[in-house]
């Protein structure tokens, strides 16, 4: 979508930006050509150098999320070239940190070759396997703790590829990458941004572990990230499937199954999440009913009964050995109150947060592990819940590196000793900043609806993936006060300023209190070409940054930003629409003329009668959309370009069947600036709404719709 107003508009930065843009594409060059060393040096390296290049990945890449997230500087192209670098050495190269797809082959042989099921059988019990022999001794005790659905990829993978440990190990690469590639191609449609892209693929752990490595992982990871697109897209169902899917890779997937319904439950209601359940329930219900009740059992078993050394429980177990059932079932409290305080999140993040607490609180925890978040915390990869994930990423792989490679000499014993104190004390800081990263709802909405709401401001709630867009042409008396307000009543959104071509230095004045306010961002288009186009634009490069909430507001401050939380807490309840309305019961115009304000009514009562759509306000210009409604409406059909939009674009809504909600606002008189508003667009509106009535009388295709249906939810 942006693509088509790329001749129009330009993205811009900061104007302090370019002088350090320069340092986020260093970092991702320094950190891919460290981890193109390992993968290519390998057993070769020496330990002192092999540690000191996987700190150098690590250290770079953090380096470069963190200057990307202030300054910029990453384009596709650049971070496309810096991952296939390391990716291609890591699929010519045998595993160098992780031996556990040979493990995949074994069990595998146990379904092709020994026709035995892996749940109730291991290695040890056909030791004249020469294939078995030749992976090591490490868990031949131990039976598969994989979903079947893997476990049926790897059966036909051993059937297929025989005793060959080169075709062996290039399947498990070759689907590691596969799914990589599509994480990366799914996250940059979402967002359409090269940081995002390079957040989820440039993390040295999935050069070194998934796809040298060919972990499975990633395979539960993508399902998490296909489940939260489609939630995101109201496609329940489809999203339950695809979650269920992950399940029945690795059965940690059921904790993002179900982060997915709990959110979906709170913000959509019974009917959404039950919709994702069922289908979930039913896709893993199937694979475990041909697997037996052993595929269920066997992980459940294992989990907990080792302590590995990058878990959090080695701070305990210098001192006692915990019992592995008092560690799951705190583990399992820690999961339930991170889940219980992202509920009123984007799906994406509740399951980015729930899947990292589970990695950061397990006893038994690895960096591959950190796959399962990565891809869905790639959508929103500048929140503080993704970075929270991969912080933990790099902690365990530098973390392990250390512990892997020991070397002598007081530089290396000394860092032995800081990685075996440092990574469980860090990932226990890091499990106690996710149970604080999101902010709980002071007060859940009322689910019966209606107006009666605290007053606007009162309602405080978290707006994951949520966007203002602030229209402007020649605003620069008022944009430092509506910027300010707009960022202190949602700190966690994102600002979108569409300027006209301001000759007063609109636009340049929004990229410097950007530098000071953050995810500040300018579109600017050629020429003052209308209202309506301004925010047409805005939406679509909202949707296609995979923003779930998108609100439109005015930046003459005759809207007050403190009721934007109270407009999206709408949203979550259900509606697609929330219009700020100056007619309904609490809203109010108190600086209005009486004519101003009966011309104002008598337009919307037209409007509201020759349309018959049951919304007192049509023409208010403070709302919040579902983005999925905007991407459900063809925004190319909607022509008017003033004020006319805001009526055109809620009857298409209504049309389409959408739910729109009124909450009560007071309007303000700008007290800077000249107003927009004249009689040439108060015409278009008109001609608008009198063309659509004909319209739909002869085509007898009104709304079929009431006031009771629209405003209860």
């Amino acid at each position: 979508m942006v693509d088509n107003i790329a001749d129009t508009v330009a993205l811009r930065v900061p104007a302090s930006a370019p002088r350090r843009r320069w340092i986020a594409p260093t970092a991702l060059a320094a950190s891919s050509i460290a981890l193109t060393t390992v993968l290519a040096a390998g057993g070769h390296l020496p330990a002192q150098p092999y540690v000191l290049l996987v700190l150098a990945a690590c250290g770079g890449y953090g380096v470069m999320v963190a200057a990307e997230r202030r300054w910029g500087g990453l384009g596709l192209g650049f971070v496309g070239a810096s991952v296939i670098v390391p990716f291609t050495v890591g699929i010519v190269a045998p595993p160098r940190v992780t031996a556990d797809l040979w493990w995949y082959a074994v069990y595998g042989r146990i379904v092709a070759v020994h026709h035995a099921s892996p749940y109730t059988h291991v290695a040890a019990d056909f030791p004249y396997d020469t294939v078995m022999r030749s992976y090591g001794h490490a868990w031949r005790h131990t039976p598969s703790v994989y979903g079947p659905l893997f476990t049926a990829f790897s059966a036909a993978t051993s059937a297929g590829s025989g005793s060959s440990m080169l075709s062996t190990r290039l399947a498990y690469q070759v689907l590691a990458l596969a799914a990589v590639l599509t994480a990366s191609v799914i996250v940059w449609r979402r967002t359409r941004s090269a940081g995002a892209v390079a957040f989820l693929a440039a993390h040295p752990m999935v050069a070194l572990y998934i796809v040298n490595g060919g972990r499975n992982d990633i395979l539960v990871g993508v399902a998490m990230l296909g489940a939260a697109v489609l939630a995101s897209q109201g496609r329940e169902r489809s999203a339950g499937v695809v979650g269920g899917l992950g399940a029945l890779v690795k059965l940690t997937g059921l904790v993002g199954i179900v982060a997915l319904v709990v959110t979906l439950a709170t913000a959509r209601g019974r009917g959404a999440a039950q919709r994702a359940a069922a289908a979930a329930l039913a896709v893993v219900s199937a694979g475990y009913l041909v697997a037996g009740s052993a595929a269920v059992l066997t992980p459940m078993n294992t989990a907990g009964a080792m302590f590995s050394r990058g878990s959090v429980w080695k701070l305990a177990t210098r001192v006692v050995v915990p019992s592995p059932h008092l560690a799951l079932a705190v583990l399992g409290v820690v999961v339930v109150v991170v889940l219980l305080r992202t509920r009123w999140s984007a799906p994406a993040t509740s399951m980015t947060a729930t899947l990292t607490a589970l990695t950061l609180g397990a006893a038994y925890t690895l960096p591959a592990y950190v796959a399962w978040a990565l891809p869905p915390a790639s959508l929103d990869h500048r929140s503080k819940v993704s970075r929270i994930a991969a912080t933990q990423g790099l902690v365990l792989v530098a973390g392990y590196g250390v512990f892997r490679h020991p070397f002598a000499g007081p530089a290396g014993v000394g860092l032995w000793w800081a990685a075996r104190a440092g990574v469980p004390l860090v990932s226990l800081v890091l499990l106690v900043q996710l149970t604080r990263a999101v902010r709980r709802t002071d007060q859940v909405p009322d689910p019966r609806g209606g107006n009666d709401i605290p007053p606007c401001g009162e309602q405080e709630a978290p707006m994951p993936m949520t966007l203002v867009v602030i229209p402007t042409y020649n605003e620069r008396e008022n944009l430092e006060e509506v910027l300010t307000r707009t960022r202190a009543a949602v700190p966690d959104a994102d600002i979108l300023v569409v300027d006209d071509a301001s000759p007063d230095g609109t636009a340049e004045l929004a990229e410097t209190f950007g530098v000071t306010l953050g995810r500040v961002t300018v579109l600017r288009r050629t020429g003052n070409r209308g209202l309506g186009l301004a925010y047409r634009d805005g939406f679509r490069l909202g949707l296609a940054r995979g923003y779930e909430v998108i609100i439109e507001m005015d930046a003459d401050l005759s809207h007050d930003p403190a009721a934007i939380p109270t407009l999206v807490a709408r949203v979550h309840e259900g509606a697609d629409l929330a219009i700020g309305s100056r007619y309904v019961t609490g809203g109010s115009t108190p600086s209005w003329a009486i004519g101003r304000r009966a011309l104002s009514r008598a337009g919307c009562r037209y409007a509201r009668s020759v349309l018959r759509v049951p919304v007192r306000d049509l023409t208010s210009g403070f709302r919040a959309y579902r983005a999925n409604v905007l991407e459900r409406i063809d925004l190319d059909t909607i022509d008017a370009t003033g004020y006319g939009f805001q009526i055109e674009i809620a009857y298409a809504i209504a049309l389409s069947g959408g739910t729109i909600v009124e909450v009560p606002i007071t309007f303000r008189n700008r007290t800077a600036g000249i107003s927009k508003m004249s009689p040439a667009i108060v015409a278009e509106a008109m001609i608008l709404v009198t063309r659509c009535g004909i319209r739909d009388r002869i085509h007898r295709s009104p709304w079929v719709g009431s006031a009771e249906a629209s405003h209860a939810l």
